[in-house]
């Protein structure tokens, strides 16, 4: 989900999630929704349609006047271009990302203060081409420019970033506790620049496996 800046939450909306897959089922029966307050009561009262006849979308974020989402193994940029609320402009950004598991592929897109796009993916990965140029990597972090130039793979994580919420991305694990910072996010100590950047570990959470870092 992502709020406008005309105070509207935008949601995704999936039935077809987690097995009903358009390339098997033809099934694509997801959309994303504009919820909308008019009346001032804090609570949604006008529901438009943005788009529909979409397959487990996983995530959307707002670029260029319009939203790109990601759903593998896409990535796409709708927009309406005559003001009614609906898109009317679909276009592939992106093909590749890896579809066998759905709890394990591309989610959590942000634009950054970089003006850059800002994403994760499971396990499921990737396998294609972006901008002429093959790419194949698996679960891990990565950013690219909103018109879809630029694309950088940035490094593995240590575990499946499935509902990884979290805004500032980062990762520890033990021992020794450290956290890597992407160049330009602020970090512990100052500004990251640069390539990849160890930081200041910063209080994490542990479990039996890995140990995922709030912020």
């Amino acid at each position: 989900m992502a709020w406008d800046e005309r105070g509207r939450l935008w949601i995704v909306e999936t039935v077809d999630y987690p097995n009903d897959f358009v390339e098997t089922d033809s099934t694509a029966n997801d959309r994303i929704k504009i919820c909308e307050d008019t009346d001032g009561d804090g609570k949604a009262d006008k529901f438009t349609v943005f788009a529909d006849s979409l397959n487990i979308p996983t995530s959307i974020t707002f670029a260029n006047g319009g939203v790109i989402v990601s759903m593998a193994p896409y990535f796409l940029f709708l927009q309406d271009t005559d003001g009614d609320d609906k898109a009317d402009l679909r276009k592939t950004i992106f093909t590749g990302w890896g579809k066998q598991d759905t709890h394990a592929g591309p989610s959590n897109l942000q634009y950054g203060f970089d003006n850059k796009i800002w994403g994760v993916t499971g396990y499921s990965g990737f396998d294609g081409t972006i901008n002429g140029e093959r790419q194949k990597f698996p679960q891990g972090v990565y950013h690219f420019k909103p018109d879809g130039s630029d694309f950088k793979f940035l490094g593995r994580t240590s575990n499946n970033t499935w509902d990884w919420a979290s805004r500032k991305i980062t990762m520890c694990s033990f021992p020794p506790p450290t956290t890597p910072t992407a160049p330009g996010i602020p970090c512990r100590s100052g500004t990251c620049s640069g390539s990849w950047t160890w930081a200041a570990p910063i209080p994490c959470r542990r479990s039996t496996a890995t140990t995922m870092c709030m912020p």
